[in-house]
Protein backbone atom coordinates (compact mmCIF):
# COMPACT_ATOMS: atom_id res chain seq x y z
CA UNK A 1 0.00 0.00 0.00
CA UNK A 2 1.25 3.74 -0.77
CA UNK A 3 2.16 5.71 1.82
CA UNK A 4 0.13 8.39 2.23
CA UNK A 5 1.47 11.43 1.74
CA UNK A 6 2.24 14.23 4.11
CA UNK A 7 -0.38 17.30 4.96
CA UNK A 8 0.73 20.59 4.40
CA UNK A 9 -0.53 23.96 5.95
CA UNK A 10 0.06 27.02 4.70
CA UNK A 11 0.31 30.12 6.43
CA UNK A 12 -3.20 31.22 5.77
CA UNK A 13 -4.25 28.06 7.12
CA UNK A 14 -2.04 28.50 10.44
CA UNK A 15 -3.05 31.77 11.19
CA UNK A 16 -7.23 30.31 10.72
CA UNK A 17 -6.13 27.70 12.91
CA UNK A 18 -4.31 30.01 15.84
CA UNK A 19 -6.89 32.34 16.05
CA UNK A 20 -8.37 33.17 19.28
CA UNK A 21 -5.71 30.25 20.67
CA UNK A 22 -3.60 32.57 22.93
CA UNK A 23 -4.40 31.12 26.37
CA UNK A 24 -3.69 27.33 24.53
CA UNK A 25 -0.23 28.64 23.57
CA UNK A 26 1.03 29.98 26.24
CA UNK A 27 0.21 27.17 28.06
CA UNK A 28 2.08 24.95 25.58
CA UNK A 29 5.13 27.61 26.07
CA UNK A 30 4.70 26.85 30.27
CA UNK A 31 5.19 23.01 29.29
CA UNK A 32 7.97 23.51 27.08
CA UNK A 33 9.71 25.06 29.80
CA UNK A 34 8.84 21.87 32.29
CA UNK A 35 9.66 19.21 29.93
CA UNK A 36 13.00 20.80 29.19
CA UNK A 37 13.69 21.09 33.31
CA UNK A 38 12.25 17.52 33.68
CA UNK A 39 15.00 16.33 30.67
CA UNK A 40 12.21 14.77 28.64
CA UNK A 41 13.33 17.47 25.54
CA UNK A 42 16.28 16.39 23.35
CA UNK A 43 17.14 19.11 20.69
CA UNK A 44 20.79 19.55 19.60
CA UNK A 45 22.32 23.40 19.10
CA UNK A 46 20.97 24.50 15.97
CA UNK A 47 22.99 24.01 13.02
CA UNK A 48 24.00 26.83 10.32
CA UNK A 49 24.54 26.75 6.62
CA UNK A 50 25.82 29.77 4.66
CA UNK A 51 24.38 29.96 1.46
CA UNK A 52 27.15 32.27 -1.10
CA UNK A 53 27.37 34.81 1.72
CA UNK A 54 23.69 36.42 1.03
CA UNK A 55 21.83 34.29 3.16
CA UNK A 56 21.32 31.05 5.94
CA UNK A 57 19.75 27.98 6.56
CA UNK A 58 19.16 27.01 10.18
CA UNK A 59 17.94 24.14 11.42
CA UNK A 60 16.44 23.13 14.83
CA UNK A 61 15.07 19.37 15.54
CA UNK A 62 13.56 18.75 18.66
CA UNK A 63 11.97 15.65 20.45
CA UNK A 64 9.22 16.16 23.46
CA UNK A 65 8.75 13.31 26.08
CA UNK A 66 5.13 14.04 26.51
CA UNK A 67 4.41 10.64 27.73
CA UNK A 68 7.04 10.49 30.25
CA UNK A 69 5.56 14.34 31.72
CA UNK A 70 1.35 13.46 31.49
CA UNK A 71 1.47 9.52 31.53
CA UNK A 72 -0.82 7.20 29.18
CA UNK A 73 -2.71 10.68 27.80
CA UNK A 74 0.99 12.22 26.81
CA UNK A 75 1.79 12.27 23.22
CA UNK A 76 5.45 12.69 21.98
CA UNK A 77 6.41 15.04 19.16
CA UNK A 78 8.86 15.06 16.91
CA UNK A 79 9.32 18.11 14.72
CA UNK A 80 12.19 19.93 12.48
CA UNK A 81 12.08 23.46 12.23
CA UNK A 82 13.74 24.87 9.02
CA UNK A 83 14.44 28.74 8.88
CA UNK A 84 16.08 30.75 6.11
CA UNK A 85 17.20 34.22 6.66
CA UNK A 86 17.80 35.75 3.59
CA UNK A 87 17.90 39.54 3.89
CA UNK A 88 18.46 41.16 0.28
CA UNK A 89 14.74 39.36 -0.40
CA UNK A 90 13.30 43.12 0.73
CA UNK A 91 14.64 44.52 -2.11
CA UNK A 92 13.26 41.74 -4.57
CA UNK A 93 10.42 42.43 -6.77
CA UNK A 94 7.74 41.51 -5.30
CA UNK A 95 9.36 42.21 -2.15
CA UNK A 96 9.79 38.65 -0.02
CA UNK A 97 9.79 38.69 4.08
CA UNK A 98 13.62 37.90 5.20
CA UNK A 99 13.06 35.09 7.64
CA UNK A 100 10.87 32.17 6.49
CA UNK A 101 10.27 29.12 8.27
CA UNK A 102 8.46 26.03 7.90
CA UNK A 103 7.90 23.14 10.62
CA UNK A 104 8.70 19.36 9.28
CA UNK A 105 6.70 17.40 11.70
CA UNK A 106 6.81 13.00 12.11
CA UNK A 107 5.53 10.16 13.54
CA UNK A 108 7.43 9.64 16.71
CA UNK A 109 7.04 5.88 16.87
CA UNK A 110 7.63 5.29 12.58
CA UNK A 111 9.86 8.41 11.67
CA UNK A 112 7.20 8.96 9.01
CA UNK A 113 6.65 12.78 7.64
CA UNK A 114 2.78 13.07 8.86
CA UNK A 115 2.40 17.53 8.16
CA UNK A 116 4.57 20.25 6.29
CA UNK A 117 3.29 23.38 8.12
CA UNK A 118 4.58 27.01 7.27
CA UNK A 119 6.17 28.44 10.59
CA UNK A 120 7.14 32.20 10.19
CA UNK A 121 3.86 32.76 12.15
CA UNK A 122 3.68 29.95 14.90
CA UNK A 123 7.51 31.29 15.12
CA UNK A 124 6.36 34.97 15.65
CA UNK A 125 3.22 33.92 17.64
CA UNK A 126 5.21 31.37 19.99
CA UNK A 127 7.59 33.61 20.41
CA UNK A 128 5.40 35.86 22.22
CA UNK A 129 3.28 33.50 24.14
CA UNK A 130 6.75 32.15 25.98
CA UNK A 131 7.60 35.98 27.18
CA UNK A 132 3.89 35.07 28.90
CA UNK A 133 4.35 31.99 30.12
CA UNK A 134 7.96 33.19 31.78
CA UNK A 135 6.60 36.49 33.12
CA UNK A 136 3.75 34.46 34.71
CA UNK A 137 6.43 32.30 36.45
CA UNK A 138 8.86 34.99 37.34
CA UNK A 139 6.29 37.75 38.32
CA UNK A 140 2.89 36.69 38.47
CA UNK A 141 3.99 34.19 40.99
CA UNK A 142 6.78 36.03 42.77
CA UNK A 143 4.71 38.94 43.56
CA UNK A 144 1.46 37.07 44.05
CA UNK A 145 -0.29 38.27 41.24
CA UNK A 146 -3.51 37.15 39.43
CA UNK A 147 -4.70 37.94 35.72
CA UNK A 148 -7.12 40.29 37.36
CA UNK A 149 -4.30 42.73 38.99
CA UNK A 150 -3.30 45.50 36.72
CA UNK A 151 0.39 46.16 35.93
CA UNK A 152 2.43 48.49 33.10
CA UNK A 153 4.08 46.88 30.53
CA UNK A 154 6.96 48.36 28.40
CA UNK A 155 7.24 47.27 24.77
CA UNK A 156 10.64 48.33 23.15
CA UNK A 157 10.50 47.44 19.59
CA UNK A 158 6.77 48.16 17.13
CA UNK A 159 7.96 44.99 14.32
CA UNK A 160 6.44 41.95 14.46
CA UNK A 161 7.81 40.68 18.42
CA UNK A 162 6.51 44.21 19.44
CA UNK A 163 2.79 43.97 18.00
CA UNK A 164 2.51 39.66 18.92
CA UNK A 165 3.88 40.99 22.65
CA UNK A 166 1.17 43.37 23.44
CA UNK A 167 -1.99 41.23 21.94
CA UNK A 168 -0.48 38.12 23.94
CA UNK A 169 -0.03 39.93 26.95
CA UNK A 170 -3.61 41.74 26.76
CA UNK A 171 -5.24 38.11 26.28
CA UNK A 172 -3.15 36.90 29.16
CA UNK A 173 -3.93 40.05 31.41
CA UNK A 174 -7.12 41.82 30.30
CA UNK A 175 -6.72 44.06 33.20
CA UNK A 176 -2.99 45.86 32.09
CA UNK A 177 -3.48 49.23 33.13
CA UNK A 178 -1.12 50.74 30.12
CA UNK A 179 0.91 49.12 27.08
CA UNK A 180 3.32 51.68 26.46
CA UNK A 181 4.81 51.17 23.33
CA UNK A 182 8.33 52.46 22.20
CA UNK A 183 10.16 52.48 18.97
CA UNK A 184 13.22 54.06 17.36
CA UNK A 185 11.50 55.45 14.62
CA UNK A 186 8.49 57.29 15.97
CA UNK A 187 6.26 56.92 12.91
CA UNK A 188 6.01 53.03 13.59
CA UNK A 189 5.28 52.90 16.86
CA UNK A 190 2.44 55.54 16.37
CA UNK A 191 1.02 52.83 13.78
CA UNK A 192 1.01 50.26 15.89
CA UNK A 193 -0.50 52.12 18.59
CA UNK A 194 -3.52 52.59 16.27
CA UNK A 195 -3.48 49.20 14.94
CA UNK A 196 -4.07 47.89 18.77
CA UNK A 197 -6.68 50.41 19.46
CA UNK A 198 -8.41 49.05 16.25
CA UNK A 199 -8.04 45.60 17.45
CA UNK A 200 -9.83 46.82 21.17
CA UNK A 201 -6.50 47.21 23.06
CA UNK A 202 -7.08 50.97 24.08
CA UNK A 203 -4.11 50.81 27.09
CA UNK A 204 -1.58 50.98 23.97
CA UNK A 205 -0.03 54.20 24.42
CA UNK A 206 3.17 55.93 22.63
CA UNK A 207 5.98 56.62 24.19
CA UNK A 208 8.48 59.05 22.70
CA UNK A 209 12.02 58.01 24.87
CA UNK A 210 13.58 54.49 25.84
CA UNK A 211 13.77 55.99 29.38
CA UNK A 212 9.76 57.15 29.02
CA UNK A 213 8.51 53.70 28.14
CA UNK A 214 10.89 51.77 30.61
CA UNK A 215 10.77 53.79 34.17
CA UNK A 216 7.69 52.60 36.66
CA UNK A 217 7.09 49.56 34.29
CA UNK A 218 6.08 46.43 35.74
CA UNK A 219 7.07 44.09 33.16
CA UNK A 220 9.17 45.22 29.79
CA UNK A 221 10.26 43.52 26.30
CA UNK A 222 13.16 44.34 24.13
CA UNK A 223 11.99 43.09 20.80
CA UNK A 224 14.22 45.02 18.38
CA UNK A 225 18.06 44.67 16.01
CA UNK A 226 19.80 46.97 18.12
CA UNK A 227 23.72 46.50 18.54
CA UNK A 228 23.77 48.68 21.27
CA UNK A 229 21.51 48.71 24.74
CA UNK A 230 18.02 50.35 24.62
CA UNK A 231 17.44 49.54 28.03
CA UNK A 232 19.51 50.60 31.09
CA UNK A 233 19.65 49.53 34.93
CA UNK A 234 18.88 52.95 36.22
CA UNK A 235 15.49 53.19 34.25
CA UNK A 236 14.31 49.85 35.69
CA UNK A 237 12.41 49.46 39.22
CA UNK A 238 12.67 46.78 42.01
CA UNK A 239 10.82 43.87 41.25
CA UNK A 240 10.23 44.08 37.48
CA UNK A 241 10.47 41.64 34.82
CA UNK A 242 11.94 42.01 31.58
CA UNK A 243 11.91 39.25 28.69
CA UNK A 244 14.90 40.06 26.32
CA UNK A 245 13.98 38.88 22.79
CA UNK A 246 15.31 40.81 20.45
CA UNK A 247 19.11 40.46 18.71
CA UNK A 248 21.45 42.63 17.33
CA UNK A 249 25.19 41.30 16.79
CA UNK A 250 24.50 39.23 19.53
CA UNK A 251 21.15 37.99 21.93
CA UNK A 252 22.27 39.86 24.33
CA UNK A 253 22.97 43.58 23.16
CA UNK A 254 19.73 45.52 23.91
CA UNK A 255 20.39 45.32 27.86
CA UNK A 256 22.93 47.42 29.13
CA UNK A 257 26.03 45.32 31.49
CA UNK A 258 24.99 47.28 34.50
CA UNK A 259 21.44 45.65 34.39
CA UNK A 260 22.52 42.21 33.61
CA UNK A 261 24.78 42.25 36.58
CA UNK A 262 22.29 43.78 38.51
CA UNK A 263 19.01 41.16 37.25
CA UNK A 264 19.14 37.48 37.70
CA UNK A 265 19.61 35.88 34.56
CA UNK A 266 16.91 32.74 33.40
CA UNK A 267 16.71 30.61 30.04
CA UNK A 268 14.61 28.54 27.82
CA UNK A 269 17.24 25.89 27.52
CA UNK A 270 20.45 25.54 29.03
CA UNK A 271 22.45 24.14 26.32
CA UNK A 272 21.03 26.85 23.45
CA UNK A 273 20.98 29.87 26.28
CA UNK A 274 24.61 29.04 27.25
CA UNK A 275 25.93 28.71 23.76
CA UNK A 276 23.76 32.06 22.29
CA UNK A 277 24.61 34.15 25.99
CA UNK A 278 28.72 32.47 25.97
CA UNK A 279 29.37 36.32 25.73
CA UNK A 280 27.32 37.66 29.03
CA UNK A 281 29.29 34.73 30.84
CA UNK A 282 32.77 35.90 29.89
CA UNK A 283 32.36 38.98 31.46
CA UNK A 284 31.53 37.50 34.82
CA UNK A 285 27.43 37.83 34.30
CA UNK A 286 25.95 34.45 36.03
CA UNK A 287 23.02 32.52 34.48
CA UNK A 288 20.97 31.32 36.75
CA UNK A 289 19.28 28.69 34.99
CA UNK A 290 16.17 27.51 33.40
CA UNK A 291 13.02 28.93 34.06
CA UNK A 292 11.36 25.56 34.04
CA UNK A 293 13.74 24.92 37.13
CA UNK A 294 11.74 27.76 38.80
CA UNK A 295 8.64 25.45 38.48
CA UNK A 296 10.36 22.42 39.30
CA UNK A 297 11.89 23.66 42.32
CA UNK A 298 9.84 26.97 43.94
CA UNK A 299 12.19 27.67 46.16
CA UNK A 300 14.32 28.98 43.86
CA UNK A 301 12.82 31.57 43.16
CA UNK A 302 14.02 35.21 43.59
CA UNK A 303 12.66 37.69 46.07
CA UNK A 304 10.06 40.25 44.85
CA UNK A 305 12.81 43.07 44.71
CA UNK A 306 15.12 41.36 42.48
CA UNK A 307 15.24 42.26 38.88
CA UNK A 308 14.47 39.16 36.48
CA UNK A 309 15.37 38.64 32.96
CA UNK A 310 13.95 36.19 30.84
CA UNK A 311 16.58 35.64 27.67
CA UNK A 312 14.91 34.52 25.10
CA UNK A 313 16.58 32.41 22.51
CA UNK A 314 14.06 30.67 20.88
CA UNK A 315 13.99 26.78 21.20
CA UNK A 316 12.95 23.36 19.10
CA UNK A 317 10.53 22.44 22.24
CA UNK A 318 8.74 25.64 21.82
CA UNK A 319 8.12 24.85 18.64
CA UNK A 320 7.49 21.47 18.43
CA UNK A 321 4.97 22.23 20.96
CA UNK A 322 3.42 24.75 19.05
CA UNK A 323 3.15 22.64 15.74
CA UNK A 324 1.09 20.29 17.87
CA UNK A 325 -1.24 22.86 19.14
CA UNK A 326 -1.51 23.35 15.30
CA UNK A 327 -2.14 19.56 14.04
CA UNK A 328 -4.58 19.10 17.00
CA UNK A 329 -6.42 22.43 16.03
CA UNK A 330 -6.40 20.86 12.27
CA UNK A 331 -7.66 17.52 13.50
CA UNK A 332 -10.30 19.25 15.33
CA UNK A 333 -11.46 21.56 11.90
CA UNK A 334 -11.69 17.88 9.81
CA UNK A 335 -13.85 16.26 12.45
CA UNK A 336 -16.10 19.17 12.18
CA UNK A 337 -16.40 19.66 8.79
CA UNK A 338 -16.62 16.02 8.56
Amino acid sequence: MAATAPIYLNEEKVVDLLEGQWLALINAMHRSFLAVAAKNAVQPPRTSTTVNDTGVLMSMPGYVDLKTLDGEDGENVLTCKLVTQFPENSQRNPPMPAILATILMFDSATGKLNYIIDATEITARRTAAASVAATNILYKNRHSKTTEDPFILCILGAGVQGKNHAIAFNAAYPNISEIRIWNRGRSKAERLVDELKSLGIHQAVLASTERQCAEGADVLVTATRASQPILRGGWVKKGAHINAVGAGETHYSELDLPLYRRAKIYLADEDTGRSELQGLESLGIPLIGTVGDIVLKPHLMPNQEEVTVFQSCGMAAEDALAAQLVYKRHLQAQKINN
